[in-house]
């Protein structure tokens, strides 16, 4: 599906500035041009096609605090088990293969997010927000991979990550001043004090992780959704950008990753919400379920 960024490519683009700021500062903060290493292995075991459910539950367990997490997320209400499940294996087995190995990668990812900086809170906070928003809307359509438009959300931001090694101090200044202003453009404060925003970088970072194309897609264009839906991309991809877009706005009006919650963001009349054709109803009681799944399930990522 690389063919999907000849319709893309074209959408807020860098400068040759930029593309050189952000090349340098991937080589120089080398430890983040590689997945995790545990993410690493999980990959690899399942792109082998020799691999078992055993295979998977091996390199897992090598990792405890991973296990232990993804015991407790197999049995919260995201999955919504009958039975509790008390072993890795039986997890894999109930919440299947491709579950496990989506969740294992975006947590071993998450853990990027740690660092000293205060802001780097706000920032998993808004990750695990959107990731559990996202999921929520994708129920709404039987075609829609719940799975991975749940990582898409996770990740969203993880080019943040790379403000944050490299430039602590202008990355919390760029949050305060956008951080309770809903006309903040970002973006643009973002590629004046960087020379690049954080969707470039995250794009960068999931390109060199290889994951998959949709995937890619979504961490680098979910806050360009207007250009996005003018274009042929494939509906699927469209679809997960859209989630992803209104997942994350969902979220900023109800102040996850931000000091207080902004009422009046309007999260009905805009693009992601007429695209997708969720009613305002539907899109209220959603917003609301949010915020009360982020502060039941969200510590199941810390």
């Amino acid at each position: 599906m690389r063919e999907l960024y000849d319709f893309l490519k074209e959408i807020d683009t860098l400068d040759a500035a930029g593309e050189r700021t952000l090349n340098e500062l991937v080589e120089r903060i080398g430890e983040v041009k590689q997945l995790p290493l545990v993410a690493r292995k999980i990959l690899a075991v399942v792109e082998d096609p020799k691999s078992t459910a055993g295979s998977l539950e091996r390199v897992i367990q090598a990792d405890q605090a991973l296990t232990t997490k993804l015991l407790k997320i197999a049995n919260s209400s995201f999955y919504g088990l009958l039975r509790k499940v008390n072993t890795l294996q039986r997890s894999i087995l109930v919440v299947g293969f491709k579950a496990i190995k989506d969740i294992a990668v975006s947590t071993a990812i998450l853990n990027m997010y740690r660092s000293s900086e205060p802001v780097s809170i706000k920032f998993w906070e808004a990750a695990v927000g959107t990731g559990i928003a996202t999921r929520l809307l994708s129920l709404e359509f039987e075609s829609t991979d719940t799975e991975e438009a749940f990582v898409g959300g996770l990740l969203h931001n993880v080019g943040k990550t790379l403000m944050l090694k490299t430039n602590p101090e202008a990355t919390l200044k760029i949050y305060l001043e956008t951080a309770n202003d809903p006309k903040a453009d970002l973006l643009a404060l973002e590629k004046k004090t960087f020379g690049f925003a954080y969707t470039h970088a995250g794009g960068r970072l999931a390109h060199l992780w290889n994951l998959a194309p949709t995937l890619e897609a979504v961490i680098r264009y979910h806050q360009n959704f207007k250009e996005v839906s003018w274009t042929e991309t494939d509906l699927v991809v469209k679809t997960n950008i859209a989630l992803v877009s209104l997942a994350q706005r969902i979220c900023r009006k109800l102040g996850i990753g931000y000091d207080k919650p902004l009422p009046e963001f309007d999260v009905i009349a805009c693009p992601e919400q007429e695209f997708l054709k969720i009613n305002a109803q539907r899109t209220a009681e959603i917003t609301e379920e949010v915020k009360l799944a982020f502060f039941a399930e969200s510590q199941l990522f810390a």
